[in-house]
Order: C-alpha cells, then structure tokens, then sequence
C-alpha cells in the first residue's frame, strides 16, 4: 500500500507508554515497558519511520489483505 501522507501524534505516543525524542537529523521513539525502539529521520525537515508490515498469519501469503468477500 503506498502512503503519501502518515501522520504520528507524538501526543497520541506519549499517553500510549511511549518516549519520544526528537533531534536535528533524527530520534527515537521507545516503549517505556518493552524497551523496543524505533528510530525516525529526518529529511528536508519532515521526519519519517521505516516500517515493515508482516504479511497476515495463517493467510494466503499472495495478498495483503485478507477479508471476507461479498
């Protein structure tokens, strides 16, 4: 899926359990209870994530998404 526009609340972060800093050229963003840390860059003044998004368990590993039909 292609997204032109993500939009993160660092708000939305923080009252989830999460630390966030942000510094010129980049931050992290850390899960106070599991410690796992994800880490932004910034580019032209935008700050953007790397994500992977795993393919469904169980699924057809052919498509995205798996949802009943009509």
């Amino acid at each position: 899926m292609e997204v032109k526009c993500p939009i993160l609340s660092v708000r939305c972060l923080v009252d989830d359990g999460h630390d966030v800093w942000i510094r010129k050229g980049g931050g992290i963003i850390r899960n106070i209870k599991s410690e796992k840390e994800m880490k932004c860059y910034d580019h032209a003044g935008v700050y953007y994530l790397k994500m992977k998004v795993d393919g469904p368990e169980g699924g057809d590993s052919t498509q995205l998404f798996n949802r009943p039909g009509p």
